[in-house]
């Protein structure tokens, strides 16, 4: 898993850009500088390229687009709301509250549900990496923040050993089995919806997808939204991020 996560790093936006920037310069310490020079070049529009935001937007959307976008009162009735992990930071020894990221919609959108009294349960699903044996685990991390959010512990199930995509859909999958659920609305992001339903449908889960944290919009017209950004080039990489993982999977033989 540790070379599957490193070898994905390589192939994102910011760590190809580099890879090629550190062979341009020694290309071009070893005199050949003409051929070292043209890949710096094309290290550094390669990078500019992935931080548009109308490319982000555009790489986002053909996966985004895959995910509907259901209002509460259509949103069906089922055993479990579960949720994927991977939304926030455990808390530390010197700060006892999580740390958000933007995919903390999930955790929100699962409270919204549950006190709508779509499902009784909130299965929460994911583990710890290795390098923190000691944290929290992210279904326990979250479980504190539904806690806050009025959800009580006593309808909440955890499922903590979980460290990828894959592991999330499989484990979740046998916890329901074993807790007698036979149904339940999938939480996770809009960008996250591909891979997981493909996940999802070859457990053999009865599921509905409910996606959230949609970052793609109608699309600004105004001269600075096609300026190169941090947030733009960080929106690039979440959407090849899962295409790789799609890839992976399918090679896999997992959907």
């Amino acid at each position: 898993m540790f070379v599957d996560k490193l070898l994905s790093l390589l192939l994102y936006p910011l760590g190809l850009s580099l890879l090629l920037g550190f062979l341009g310069l020694l290309l071009c310490a070893l005199r050949y500088r003409k051929f070292g020079f043209a890949v710096v070049t094309s290290s550094l529009v390669w990078l500019t390229l992935w931080s548009l935001p109308p490319v982000a937007d555009a790489v986002s959307r053909t996966l985004e687009g895959k995910a509907v976008k259901l209002a509460l009162d259509l949103v069906p009735r089922a055993d479990v709301i579960l949720v994927f992990g991977g939304v926030m930071r455990p808390p530390r020894s010197d700060y006892p509250y999580a740390d958000l990221s933007a995919a903390a919609d999930r955790v929100w959108h699962a409270a919204r549900l549950y006190h709508a009294g779509k499902a009784p349960m909130v299965m929460l699903s994911g583990g710890r990496n290795d390098w923190q044996p000691d944290w929290p685990s992210q279904a326990q991390t979250m479980a504190l923040f539904l806690a806050d959010l009025g959800v009580p512990l006593e309808a909440m199930v955890l499922e903590e050993h979980s460290r990828s995509t894959y592991e999330n859909g499989i484990y979740s999958a046998e916890l329901m089995q074993e807790r007698g659920f036979t149904s339940a609305l999938l939480i996770t992001s809009a960008l996250h919806i591909p891979r997981s339903e493909a996940l999802f449908r070859a457990t053999g889960v009865n599921f509905v997808s409910v996606a959230t944290d949609f970052e793609v919009g109608d699309g600004a017209t105004a001269l600075l939204s096609w300026m190169p950004s941090a947030q733009a080039l960080q929106r690039s990489t979440s959407a090849v991020h899962e295409w790789i993982g799609i890839a992976v999977y399918r090679w896999r033989g997992w959907i």
